[in-house]
């Protein structure tokens, strides 16, 4: 049996309201060899959580409903129900005053990226924060990130 075409590739949950911002993330996210799922606002990002696995999620700070700040303090919490709580969260935000990005460290969030997304930065983050790939999958990613880099927006 063969495996699906996404097996072994990293799982990245996009937690975004902006659907111009998700379809560009989505493009970097696919070009770099990545597969992404949005939720659109923390609450559904949570339920996502509850229900599947993701090596990282990208999170926005501003949104609707459950803002990402809301959202990463309760998915941290040992009793929220999340698969991982110790999921690694990058915050995805046009706020880049210091003070946001203590926010953001304060909410249990890893790491901090700002808008516009760079693509190089964006995927250098990503590696960061995923453990390193099964062999035989590392060197597609690699590839996809060498192959892709110059013609990513």
């Amino acid at each position: 049996m063969n495996a699906p075409p996404d097996a072994g590739k990293p799982r990245v949950l996009v937690v975004e309201d902006n659907v111009v911002n998700q379809q560009l993330v989505l493009v970097m996210l696919s070009r770099a060899g990545f597969v992404a799922e949005v939720a659109m606002d923390g609450r559904e990002a949570l339920a996502l959580l509850r229900t599947q696995r993701f090596d990282v999620v990208l999170m926005d700070l501003q949104m609707p409903v459950l803002d990402g700040l809301q959202a990463t303090r309760e998915l941290r919490r040992p009793d929220s129900g999340v698969l991982d709580p110790a999921v690694p969260v990058l915050a995805l935000t046009a706020n880049a005053f210091a003070e946001d990005r203590a926010r953001s460290f304060a909410a249990g969030m890893n790491d901090f990226l700002t808008k516009p997304v760079d693509p190089r930065r964006l995927v250098d983050t990503l590696k960061k924060w995923l453990p390193p790939p099964p062999a035989a999958s590392a060197g597609s990613l690699r590839a996809a990130d060498d192959e892709d880099a110059d013609a990513l927006p």
